[in-house]
């Protein structure tokens, strides 16, 4: 039973090295600018110097929209849950009342 616990270990370590040997060799292959060279535009897009700021400007205002989006959605969903509840209260008569959480 140890030894194909150790056995297991050493396939382990083994595969561990050579993980650790390809991201050691990475170094050399990295690019001159280093990690900041993967958030660069590729070739179609970096024509101009001017349209990365713009993309990335672009991408943010998308992003704001986007989110403007979903609040707008979640206050629709309350009003829509207020009405339901206003309806089912006051006007059917129904009690809607949570039970109580036992401590």
């Amino acid at each position: 039973m140890a030894s194909d616990f150790e056995e297991m270990m050493r396939e382990l370590r083994r595969g561990l090295d050579g993980v650790f040997e390809k991201v050691g060799g990475a170094e050399q292959e990295m690019p001159r600018g280093g990690l900041s060279s993967f958030f660069s535009p590729v070739d179609p897009y970096n024509r101009w110097p001017v349209f990365a700021p713009l993309l990335a400007a672009v991408g943010v205002a998308a992003l704001v929209a986007l989110s403007g989006v979903a609040v707008v959605a979640f206050a629709a969903m309350m009003a829509a849950l207020a009405a339901m509840w206003f309806l089912l209260s006051e006007v059917f008569g129904y009690e809607l009342a949570l039970a109580p959480i036992p401590r």
